[in-house]
C-alpha cells in the first residue's frame, strides 16, 4: 500500500501498536487473496472503534486506512476474544517480532507455545 496510514501513539486508547498489528493482517489477508477472515483482538478498545462502536480515534490516518482496507469487497468479522484465550496467538505473534520472515507456515507447533495450547485446550473442554 503506497503512502502512509498516519499514526496512532502506541499507548494511546490503549489500542496503538494493536491497531497497526490489525492493519497489518488485514492487508496481508487480502494481497493473499482471502475474501472472508474473522479477526479476532483481545483489545476491546480497538474491536470497539473498528466496529464502529466507539468514536474514539474517529478522523485518525491509521483508522481511516483501515476503514478503506474493510470497505473492499470481502467479509472481515471483528471479534473481541479474551486476553486469557489466546495466549497460543499472542505468543506466536511475540515470535514473529523477533524474526523479520514475512511468511511462515508451521508444520507443528513451536516449543514455546506447547505448554499454552495444552493450558488452552484443558480450558476450551472445560466449558
Amino acid at each position: 500500500m503506497a503512502g502512509t496510514a498516519g499514526g496512532v501513539d502506541k499507548n494511546q486508547y490503549g489500542c496503538g501498536s494493536e491497531l497497526w498489528a490489525i492493519h497489518d493482517a488485514v492487508q496481508r489477508a487480502w494481497d493473499r487473496g482471502l475474501r472472508k477472515i474473522t479477526l479476532e483482538s483481545n483489545c476491546l478498545d480497538a474491536v470497539r472503534i473498528l466496529n464502529g462502536k466507539s468514536t474514539s480515534l474517529l478522523g485518525n490516518g491509521l483508522v481511516a486506512t483501515i476503514f478503506k482496507l474493510l470497505r473492499y469487497d470481502w467479509m472481515v468479522s471483528i471479534n473481541h476474544i479474551n486476553c486469557t484465550c489466546n495466549g497460543v496467538a499472542d505468543r506466536l505473534a511475540t515470535l514473529s517480532k523477533a524474526n523479520s520472515i514475512d511468511d511462515l507456515q508451521l508444520l507443528e507447533p513451536p516449543a514455546e507455545v506447547l505448554s499454552l495450547l495444552q493450558m488452552e485446550a484443558v480450558d476450551f473442554c472445560s466449558l
